[in-house]
């Protein structure tokens, strides 16, 4: 068990993806002007990075200049299945090209489970029905293509 200083570690965390925030949404949102505000496609996202931004400098200052502080206990069991889970996460972002939606969410929810040591066969077949309801509704109420990967292309 290890203790780490919330505030200041939030603190860091909301500053950094704040920031990240910022930087990257000018080169990943095309800006497509209002005639009568001149808010672009990218305010929203930008106006969100700027303030987990500041609200991460309030957390920071609060550790460091007024030693306001709540210590919170680490479990390396929990930590080490929240990595596992954020693995899955970024697989399931990188392997979407080229598996899918329908086989990617299934390998991706099958494996956080498995991670999760969720031995309950009527969870499982939750969250497979789920990954089954969304692609039926997309497909076919919505008319959406969801990405069908370049191995089944």
């Amino acid at each position: 068990m290890k203790k780490i200083p919330s505030n200041l570690v939030g603190g860091l965390l909301s500053l950094a993806v704040g920031a990240g925030i910022v930087l990257l949404t000018p080169g990943q949102i095309q800006d497509i002007y209002s005639d009568q505000t001149g808010v672009t496609s990218a305010s929203v996202p930008c106006a969100i990075g700027y303030i987990l931004a500041v609200l991460g400098v309030g957390l920071m200052v609060m550790s460091l200049v007024f030693h306001r502080e709540d210590d919170v206990v680490i479990h390396r069991s929990e930590e080490m299945m929240a990595a596992g889970v954020f693995g899955v996460l970024l697989y399931y972002v990188f392997a979407m090209e080229y598996m899918g939606y329908l086989l990617n969410s299934i390998i991706a929810a099958t494996a956080i489970l498995l991670l999760q040591k969720n031995r309950s066969w009527k969870i499982a077949a939750a969250t497979l029905g789920t990954v089954a309801a969304i692609y039926v509704i997309f497909i076919y109420f919505f008319g959406v293509q969801l990405p069908a990967g370049r191995l089944w292309v």
